[in-house]
């Protein structure tokens, strides 16, 4: 079987979820015809749970902590977005190994 070719976008640290609920309203809408690949959107954690989109659509986290609960200040486990209906995570980013030194074991 032949997989759909990936559009993943990535929204980093911008969009509110307002702001990223009426982005993902318009592509969608400019897209709706186009079958022949998967879109995904990234946007921060704040805008992940709102994200309501169906096939060709998806949503992702921008990263996870391998744990599944505990004391991870600021992290979010894979149950956690699974919860949120996400599907897909980034993990291993250039922004997160430069910036915060994660490395090929840590991730």
């Amino acid at each position: 079987m032949k997989k759909k070719p990936i559009i993943a976008g990535n929204w980093k640290m911008n969009k509110t979820p307002t702001d990223g609920g009426s982005f993902v309203d318009r592509t969608v809408n400019l897209l709706l015809d186009i079958k022949y690949v998967s879109v995904i959107f990234a946007p921060p954690f704040t805008g992940l749970f709102d994200m309501d989109v169906k096939p060709p659509f998806y949503s992702a986290a921008q990263n996870c902590h391998w744990e599944d609960s505990g004391a991870f200040t600021g992290e979010i486990s894979v149950s956690m977005i699974r919860d949120c209906g996400a599907e897909y995570v980034i993990l291993g980013h250039s922004e997160r190994r430069h910036v915060f030194g994660e490395s090929d074991d840590w991730v």
